[in-house]
Order: structure tokens, then sequence, then C-alpha cells
């Protein structure tokens, strides 16, 4: 998701007549993980609410999104609204000091983007009778509503967490997306899917709402998040298990070689049951080193929250192909040889910028079904110029 900027945005209980919605929480929680394991970074991902939200909060969040990605040709504004529709006409956004017009935020956007479109995604559920058009923002935005206008969104509780029902099936559908694609890879999903595939949902557990999709006819179609989060595999993949052993999840200690903590890395397995922040197959990193580095495997608890840097595991077996490849350290890459004591094991390939890229390469005879991590820890090493590989062995330098 290069160039993305969030801003998440709830209010859960906006009047003092006014039922409380009891999922905003678990909406903007929701979308705030989803879209860091996308690779949107934190710091820009902005979320205010769901007490207590005034009017001029969500106004000076919504200037200071405008003008992050004003800054950036290649910026993406991506906007999120979940709580209660504005109860006044020309209302959008019900708040603590009254209505968030749909005008307001019209002339902010305007303002600092004048003609570049971003992505709103609106769960809100109104009085029955004030609901407000949803869609009612600019020809260039693209708008992913809850429900149809004068229809009321409305809420569901999955196993005790309650949660609007169409952010619920939004997120549904983007889970099960990113588990498409080879070994997990994060397969690219246009509006025009997401918003047919959390309709389908909806419908099929018997909700009345019909969600609604608004945009330029080339936006609804054109990759929701960009390209896939995954450095493209240039040789077959078939080994994806790499540095976990055979356990449902590893915590490893990230290193530098004289011994230095840094942070920790957190492999899931294929078995491993989803909980929390986590799920299987994937590698949670606190950092990426840009030096050297190693890993050593600990007997420790999954922290409470998940690292920030998440990635599907891929490496690469010999059998998969017999021509050469070659890799190269340069401008915007960063390549590391794997070993193990004085043997090498294989290469990671680190492809640098937003999101970063990583890439596993193994070079071991017999191939294994994951790096060894001895308890002194699998060393990293940057490597510059270039390597060669053939069918995963090393052949020249």
């Amino acid at each position: 998701m290069t160039g993305i900027s969030a801003l998440l945005v709830g209010v859960a209980s906006p009047r003092p007549h006014t039922p409380p919605l009891r999922g905003v929480d678990a909406d903007l929680d929701g979308w705030r993980t989803r879209l860091v394991r996308m690779g949107v970074p934190q710091d820009r991902i902005e979320r205010i609410g769901p007490a207590g939200t005034t009017r001029g909060q969500v106004l000076a969040a919504l200037d200071a999104l405008a003008q992050r990605v004003a800054a950036s040709p290649e910026g993406q504004g991506l906007l999120v609204l979940a709580g209660h529709g504005g109860a006044t006409t020309g209302g959008l956004l019900a708040c603590a000091d009254g209505d968030l017009r749909t005008e307001q935020v019209r002339e902010r956007l305007d303002a600092y983007l004048p003609g570049r479109g971003i992505t709103a995604f609106v769960d809100l559920c109104a009085t029955a009778g004030e609901e407000p058009d949803p869609c009612a923002l600019r020809a260039c935005d693209l708008v992913l509503a809850a429900a149809s206008p004068g229809q009321v969104a409305e809420e569901l509780a999955v196993e005790g967490q309650w949660q609007g029902a169409f952010t619920w099936a939004v997120h549904r559908v983007l889970d099960r997306w990113a588990g498409l694609g080879p070994h997990g890879a994060l397969v690219p999903i246009s509006p025009q899917v997401l918003h047919r595939q959390a309709s389908l949902l909806l419908q099929g557990l018997g909700f009345a709402q019909r969600p609604t999709l608004v945009g330029p006819d080339a936006r609804r179609i054109a990759p929701l998040a960009g390209d896939s989060v995954l450095v493209t595999a240039p040789l077959p993949a078939q080994v994806t298990r790499q540095i976990s052993p055979e356990t449902d999840s590893m915590v490893y200690k990230i290193q530098t070689l004289q011994g230095a903590d840094l942070g920790r890395l957190v492999v899931t397995g294929s078995s491993f049951q989803p909980t929390g922040d986590y799920i299987a197959s994937r590698e949670y990193w606190e950092v990426l080193p840009t030096s050297a580095f190693k890993l050593v495997p600990t007997t420790e608890s999954l922290p409470g929250t998940a690292p920030n840097k998440v990635y599907t595991q891929f490496a690469f077996d010999p059998s998969g192909g017999t021509s050469s490849y070659t890799l190269s350290a340069g401008t915007g890459q960063t390549l590391f040889k794997l070993t193990v004591g004085t043997d090498e094991v294989g290469y990671l390939m680190r492809t640098n910028g937003t999101p970063v890229g990583l890439a596993w390469y193994m070079t071991t005879d017999p191939i294994t079904a994951y790096f060894p991590t001895p308890s002194g820890g699998l060393a990293f090493g940057p490597v510059t110029g270039s390597v060669t590989i053939d069918a995963q062995r090393k052949i020249s330098t």
C-alpha cells in the first residue's frame, strides 16, 4: 500500500438520547490491524474516537490527512467513518458537538486535493428517516458505504465482539483475500470486488442493508491497495517454512552480532490458530535491520501486541527450477548472506521502500524445511555486489 495515509474516525455515542453503538471501537481497531498488515506504517494511521469526538477534531485531522497525501504525487488517502449518521439535512457524521457536514468534508478535500480523489469506507448507523447520503462526497472520490440512502446500517456480535456489520464483512473479505495468493501472498483486490463480496456475505446472513459503491469507473476496478506487498518470486516457491521450526509459533530475538537486543521477530506456522493480531504463516518483525544482525530462538510467549512489520513467509526449493538467478545488492535493495557458524545456508533479499519486501533463498544441501537456528543464532551479513544461484545452489559471487 505504497503512499497510503489513513484517518480512522469513530463516534459511539454523540448525543445523550442516542443509544451508543457497541462496535465502533472494534471497527477502528480492526481497520488499524489490517492496514498495518498490508504495509501501511503506524505513523501514517491516525485514529480519533470513539468517545467525545468533535467536529473540530475531525476537520483538523482531515486537513492533516489531505496535506500528507498532497505532499507526494504517489500519495493516497483513506478515510474511515464509523458511528451514527448526521441527524440534520446534509449531516454526514454525528459528533459530540453536532453534525459533521458533507459540505465541510468536500471543502477540506478541495482545499488540498483538488481533483485528487480519496477512498472512504462509511459505516454509519443513522436514525431511521434521517439517513444522509453516505456517498455524497466529490465526483473524484471512491466511497464504499454500509447501506443505501434511507437504510439503517446494523451491528452484529461475533463470538461476543460487536462490530458494524458492513465493517465486519469488509474485514472478512480482506482477511480471506490475503490468503489467496501463492504461499499467502497478498492478492490485489479492487473496490468493485470487495463491495460485491462483502454485499454477498451480508445478504447471506440475512441483513437488509445493501452496501453501495460510488466513484470513477477506473478507480472501481483498480487494486485497492496497490500491487502485492510481496516481492514477486523469481523461481517457483515450494518451501514455505524457512525460519520457523516445526512448531505453531516461535519468538526470536533480533540482535546485533555482539548480542545487543534490537527487537523481536514472531513467526507463525501454517497450523497456527489465529489469536489477537496474529494469523498463520506470517513473520512479524519489530525492526528490519539494514546492517549485520542475528536471530536467536527463545522460549518467550507471543507478545500481546503483534510487531508492526508483517510479511508472508515464502522460500524456494531447488527442484522447482533449473535456470540461474542473480541477486544484486544496490539502490533500494539490501542482500544478506545467512550463515550458521561458517556454513552458508541461504540469502535474504530486503527490498527497501514502503512497504519493505522480503524474499528468502535457501542454499542448504540437502534442502531443508526451514533454516537452522542454533542457540547461538542465525547470522545475517550484508553482501555487496551480486550473487548468482542455480537451482538454489550458490555458484558464483
